[in-house]
């Protein structure tokens, strides 16, 4: 068991070095089966990051990050009903009310969408047009 921590500890540190990267591929909305693709391919052949660790990872050192993810992932997955509040209502806060998704779940863990987090999605993805990275 010791000698399972002792080779997280350095995965937990390299995942460190290259946080600024990791926070890019979240904010570009990338699966987290492709940060893991992208991550390990840049890796020494004899190195490699699992989801457990990786997920482990973002929840503890990047977990504002993590969560804005999840959230705004949540928002792309449910683009037909934010087409049908954006076509109905004017403002944020109208489109917001009218959105009939308030929380979800993802895992075991229950998020609540806030206003500000659909004030964020919208002028983040749609007023500035930012590609994001959408499998299909």
């Amino acid at each position: 068991m010791q000698q399972k921590r002792n080779k997280r500890k350095p995965k937990e540190e390299l995942l460190s070095s290259i946080s600024d990267s990791i926070i890019l591929l979240l904010n570009h909305l990338y699966p987290v089966s492709e940060q893991l693709r992208i991550i390990n391919k840049t890796l020494p052949k004899n190195c490699s990051v699992s989801e457990k660790t990786y997920l482990k990872y973002l929840k503890t050192h990047l977990k504002s990050d993590y969560i804005r993810y999840k959230k705004n992932i949540f928002f792309v997955n449910n683009m037909q009903e934010m087409i049908r509040v954006i076509l109905a209502f004017k403002t944020y806060e109208e489109q917001f009310e009218n959105f009939k998704f308030k929380k979800f779940r993802s895992g075991n863990t229950e998020f609540n969408l806030l206003l500000e987090d659909y004030i964020y999605f919208f002028e983040e993805y749609f007023e500035k047009e930012k590609d994001i990275y959408i499998k299909k």
